[in-house]
């Protein structure tokens, strides 16, 4: 079995490229015919997702920040949330730190819209355009593109305590790692993508989070396992999948289907739909997801004996190889919003994930997102079902028409799947003795202020608390850290 050895290159490069092209419109745009001094007003002082050329338009958000957590890890250049903000196996020292993404992902991306009618002056295709987008995400603190399961391959055979920042995740230092979908759109009958999607489930929590999918402040934004992957932080974006969208008066509609392979395991499916209230109920707004997943993987490093037997005598963390375990899961989700008048609007939301055996068994050796291979694959995680719940609530208040406070809880819950025969062992100090499949819960409690100081660029400020017991705290270095972080943002 050959491995790849390449690492560390491919984000640069495309990181400049995306800005060079960046620039190189919005000149194009306006410089050639309003000159300079407007070309520098619309790229710094126009409104966000406005620089746009030939129907095509240029967007991006670039995000740095500095943080602290009372029991964290060293940042690592290939993970995109910046660092692990909410508590995990390996939080260890108190850590300061100096990195990006904490408040949204920093990227890069090309939109457009195109009125088929228009262009082909069939009368049969009025109402009709094309569709497309292409996004994708990057590290500015160390302009590389982002790779969580890179982040991952760097702590292959690395101990607990010394690792640095991993977690896996759906941006796999593809050059497209967000959104990247071509489609038609219709103002009546919906529109309709084909390519790599955001889930319908990933659309709908990121309406209905309080702290709008901060990395450093939601643990829906922190990890796709809560916020859109069905169970699977992974799968939080679907490859090779179609995707149909609409509203229809006051109701959301949304269907979600992912053909098999291209790095994902089996096929998948979704359904989603909204609602928005009418009459005395219009400001609240409900939404449910409903969706299953078949043979889906989650990544995991490579054990120190894992990289003996793989490769002997060589640098481990220098190969793009990984492990896996794959499973069926089900999942459906209830969201819901409510505007008290102009300022202030609160959330709540609940979750329910089960995860099984998989019907249908991967094989090691299968090439993951990013061309990452996978050596060991666990097909038997799961002695009975896996489920857990997930409850959040919170709210955004408008200080001022530029300044934003959110507050939010989120609770998880870990039923016990161990089999009937066997004692569930969850106190103690020595957290290795207790079983990951006991009952267990982990709470995060986040508050944020946000103060948009001009049309692009806003600056931040937030905390979190995060804690896990029970089963979910097995083999965890530490059950609980604070991290507070503060930062700059700038849209375009």
């Amino acid at each position: 079995m050959a491995f790849s050895t390449l690492k560390g290159t491919r984000g640069v490069v495309v990181f400049v490229v995306g800005a060079l092209m960046s620039v190189g419109t919005a000149i194009a745009d306006d410089g050639a015919d309003t000159g300079l001094a407007e070309t520098l007003r619309v790229v710094f002082d126009s409104e966000p997702g406005k620089l746009t050329a030939g129907g095509i338009t240029i967007y991006g958000i670039v995000d740095y920040n500095i943080g602290y957590m009372s029991h964290g890890t060293p940042t690592n250049p290939d993970f995109y949330p910046g660092n692990q903000y909410l508590i995990s196996k390996n939080a260890n020292k108190s850590e300061f730190f100096f990195t990006n993404n904490a408040m949204s992902q920093s990227l890069v991306g090309l939109k457009g819209t195109e009125d088929l009618g228009e262009i082909s002056g069939a009368s049969i295709l009025s109402g009709w355009s094309a569709v497309f987008d292409l996004q994708m995400g990057f590290n500015p603190a160390f302009g590389t593109i982002a790779d969580a399961p890179g982040a991952q391959s760097s702590n292959n055979g690395v101990a607990l305590e010394d690792q640095d920042a991993n977690a896996g995740g759906s941006r796999a230092g593809q050059i497209f790692n967000g959104e990247a979908y071509g489609g038609v759109k219709h103002k009546d009958l919906g529109e309709i993508r084909y390519g790599r999607n955001n889930t319908v489930l990933l659309d709908a929590i990121s309406q209905y989070d309080p702290q709008k999918m901060s990395y450093a402040n939601s643990p829906l934004g922190y990890s796709g396992t809560y916020g859109g992957g069905f169970g699977i932080t992974e799968n939080a974006r679907w490859n090779n999948s179609i995707k149909y969208k609409n509203t229809i008066g006051p109701v959301r509609v949304g269907a979600h289907y992912r053909f098999g392979s291209y790095g994902q395991g089996e096929e998948y499916y979704a359904l989603a739909l909204g609602i928005d209230g009418q009459g005395a109920l219009k400001p609240l707004s409900i939404d449910g997801v409903w969706g299953r997943q078949k043979s889906a993987i989650t990544a995991s490093a490579l054990t120190a004996a894992d990289c003996i037997e793989l490769a002997p005598g060589s640098d481990c963390t220098e190969l793009d190889v990984l492990n896996g375990t794959v499973t069926d899961t089900e999942a459906y989700a209830l969201m819901a919003k409510y505007k008290f008048g102009e300022d202030l609007t609160v959330y709540g939301g609940w979750e329910h994930v089960n995860y099984a055996n998989p019907d249908h068994e991967i094989e090691s050796g299968y090439t993951f997102i990013g061309n990452y291979t996978l050596f060991k694959l666990n097909n038997t995680n799961y002695t009975t079902d896996r489920e857990t719940d997930l409850y959040w609530v919170g709210g955004r208040y408008n200080f001022t028409p530029k300044l934003v406070a959110a507050a939010a809880w989120y609770h998880l819950d870990q039923h016990s799947f161990v089999s009937k025969d066997v004692p569930c062992t969850t106190s103690g100090q020595d957290r290795t003795k207790i079983q990951p499949n006991c009952a267990g819960s982990l709470d995060a409690l986040s508050f944020t202020l946000d103060y948009q100081w001009t049309k692009r660029l806003d600056i931040y400020g937030g905390v979190m608390y995060s804690t896990v017991d029970g089963g979910l705290s097995s083999g965890f270095l530490n059950t609980e850290t604070i991290t507070p972080t503060a930062g700059a943002r700038y849209r375009f």
